[in-house]
């Protein structure tokens, strides 16, 4: 249930006229299925864009003949990790150098 005071216009002229008599309080109650569901997507000019990329971890053969060959996996995974950030960074920097220029 939604409670509240009323105001307007007329709150300055009952106040005057009518001195000692309290504001109407109004009460109405909103079902919560009556309430609108955003179902679109708005666009903001003013939201950070979100930099989508493949997933980073990604699992490597299992090889358990070698301990030098998990490493190198991981490695590569590293090498691929750091390559999606400076790419992200890169894009970030262009993003902003596009907002200071525009």
């Amino acid at each position: 249930m939604t409670m509240f005071r009323r105001k307007d216009i007329l709150r300055r002229h009952m106040k005057n006229t009518h001195p000692g008599k309290q504001d109407e309080i109004i009460k109405t109650s909103v079902k919560v299925s009556d309430i609108p569901k955003k179902s679109v997507v708005i666009d903001n000019p003013n939201a950070v864009n979100v930099i989508t990329a493949s997933p980073a971890i990604t699992k490597c053969p299992p090889e358990p003949s070698s301990t030098d060959q998990s490493s190198s996996c991981l490695k590569r995974q590293l090498l691929r990790d750091i390559t999606i950030l400076r790419e992200a960074a890169t894009s970030y920097h262009m993003l902003n150098l596009r907002r200071i220029y525009h």
